[in-house]
């Protein structure tokens, strides 16, 4: 997955959001009053439910907060028990009334920018186990790490949702822990490990036609037609540029990538309609292509221990000889040597 480079200030959360924050500051003994207060003062809380929280503020909240945290353990999972299905809105509805795992796999990566924005998740198989893999942008510095587990950790929630028992097999964080690990097996119920390569759950394959309790057709595909209106009202404010590159990224998934006509078809527009805008914008969908797949690559390369014939098919391609080609050409090195370069002390 690619380092994302947002500006704090562009992300917006949902307002109910503060109301999940404010619940776990007091279950875990925190002065709440005195940290609303002081947030209130510095305009950094919202009025209403309805009205987004940005990354900025955020970040803030949990900045003033934090002196006050406990020390004895993560105050990432009391915040991630706050969470439930309705904490998601329609996200956690779709989730819930999902056929099975791997559906509600590419929920979270088709969508999760809606409730979880300045992050990236996607998933992939090796062997007999499923990959999920979770960055959380940089852009939120020291709380990059936080923000991680917690997402981690609400994932890991979503299992009691299913009929049989989904648990992962293993949890690794890319960061060092500032707990007892302990804590965190307690939590998982499962291997864990910090200073891992990169930040993901991993669970049997078996797993992947595991079925929820709460499945239902019909709500799931007018679900669907919400999130993808939310999704596309999102992308409104965004360059042409940026709407292709989030559009082709949320279409392309292991081994497949969307078209230039696949992405015109879901903003029913003409190919070459696409195509002016971006000449005006100054860049083409191949382009735009080539760059979301090398970062995403080098950031795999770099960040993690996956195989790079693995790296080739999750960025698109079908086979290892067509991604190294394809990466010699943009880069002037190999994969194999920036994963060398990586591995050097």
């Amino acid at each position: 997955m690619s380092k994302t480079s947002t500006h704090l200030n562009e992300l917006r959360f949902p307002g109910n959001y503060l109301d999940i924050i404010v619940r776990a500051w007091s279950q875990a003994g925190l002065p709440t009053d005195e940290i609303i207060k002081i947030a209130t003062k510095q305009g950094r809380v919202p009025v209403s439910a309805s009205q987004p929280i940005n990354g900025e503020d955020l970040l803030f909240l949990f900045g003033i907060a934090q002196p006050y945290l406990p020390q004895n353990e993560p105050f990432s999972l009391t915040l991630s028990e706050q969470f439930n299905f309705t904490s998601l809105g329609d996200l956690g509805l779709a989730v819930i009334t999902a056929e099975n795992l791997k559906h509600v796999l590419d929920l979270f990566v088709r969508y999760h920018n809606l409730y979880i924005p300045g992050s990236e998740v996607n998933y992939w198989f090796t062997g007999e186990t499923i990959h999920l893999g979770i960055n959380v942008s940089d852009c939120f510095a020291e709380m990059q790490a936080f923000l991680e587990e917690v997402v981690v950790a609400v994932i890991v929630r979503f299992s009691d949702y299913f009929n049989s028992n989904l648990q992962p097999t293993s949890v690794s964080f890319a960061h060092p822990n500032t707990y007892p690990i302990e804590a965190y097996k307690n939590y998982f119920k499962c291997h864990v490990e910090f200073n891992a390569d990169s930040t993901e759950l991993e669970f049997p394959l078996m797993s992947l036609k595991a079925s929820t309790s709460m499945a239902e057709a019909n709500t799931h595909a007018e679900l669907e037609r919400k999130l993808s209106a939310a999704l596309e009202q999102q992308t409104k404010t965004l360059s042409w540029t940026e709407k292709i590159r989030v559009a082709w990224q949320n279409s392309t998934s292991a081994g497949v990538t969307a078209t230039l006509e696949d992405i015109a078809n879901q903003f029913n527009a003409s190919v070459r309609t696409l195509e002016r805008r971006l000449e005006k914008e100054n860049t083409s969908f191949r382009n735009i292509v080539a760059e979301a797949r090398l970062s995403q690559a080098n950031d795999l390369l770099t960040n993690t221990d996956i195989p790079i014939s693995v790296i080739g098919f999750l960025v698109g391609f079908q086979d290892s000889t067509s991604f190294s080609r394809f990466f010699k050409q943009y880069m002037g090195v190999s994969p194999n040597h920036v994963r060398a370069q990586a591995e050097k002390p």
